[in-house]
């Protein structure tokens, strides 16, 4: 189940796509229990839209850049993910 930990982390977060992307180890606190939202990252197309290239940023608000609970089956499929 190869998409297992992605989709298990959006259902029991509900961090947006584009955060879950942007995640690099050093933003899961397992031993605090928190995911630190720092990046985001976006599709931009030009060529009208024959051409896409995936930029990783900052979030687009303030409100964007967050901790969010680390809820213990999300914590379960990111320790799977970082098995692999």
């Amino acid at each position: 189940m190869p998409y297992y930990p992605y989709f298990a982390v959006v259902a029991w977060t509900g961090m947006r796509c584009g955060e879950i992307s942007a995640l690099t180890w050093s933003d899961i606190d397992f031993a605090g229990g928190w995911i630190h939202v720092r990046r985001n990252v976006s599709v931009v197309t030009s060529g009208g839209g024959k051409e896409s290239r995936y930029l990783i940023g900052t979030p687009k608000t303030e409100k964007a850049v967050r901790d969010v609970p680390l809820h213990p089956e999300a914590e379960k499929a990111l320790r799977m993910q970082k098995e692999l």
